[in-house]
């Protein structure tokens, strides 16, 4: 024979059920907080890469969109200094590379190099993915 207990929500249980549930809560929150992991890079100044971008060989594209901007078009690399520009580019939240790269370079072997020139940002997906098509997104940082 199985008998039914019925529970009584008096003032003390109703105080046990509220303090139960704060207690989850915060712990969900303090969790949360601890294994979030911002997408947006840090730096000085930050930008979102936008789509469509023009194919530039095999596995690069170029990107013209930080020309109109004087913060970026003032540190490009030049003939002078091929390795001047501290530009980084991010895919995600993980650093593409080897910067400085030669543009032929980007176009045939990919693999995240990239180029910050007068003729604009040339770059290539990790993974040698098509960059118009993939899911990542991509980000042109000055570090501070």
């Amino acid at each position: 024979m199985v008998t039914k207990v019925m529970l009584r929500w008096n003032w003390t249980n109703k105080a046990i059920a509220a303090v139960a549930a704060f207690a989850v809560y915060f712990a969900l929150a303090a969790w949360s907080k601890w294994i979030w992991i911002d997408p947006v890079p840090k730096g000085r100044v930050v930008v979102r890469l936008g789509r469509p971008f023009e194919v530039y060989g095999a596995h690069g594209v170029a990107c013209y969109q930080l020309r109109s901007q004087e913060i970026f078009e003032s540190v490009v690399d030049d003939e002078d200094d091929p390795t001047r520009s501290p530009l980084l580019v991010y895919e995600d939240n993980h650093l593409l590379g080897p910067p400085h790269s030669r543009i032929e370079d980007i176009g045939r072997l990919g693999k995240g190099r990239y180029s910050h020139s007068k003729r604009g940002l040339v770059f290539s997906a990790s993974d040698n993915s098509d960059i118009n098509a993939n899911k990542h997104i991509y980000w042109a940082v000055l570090p501070n």
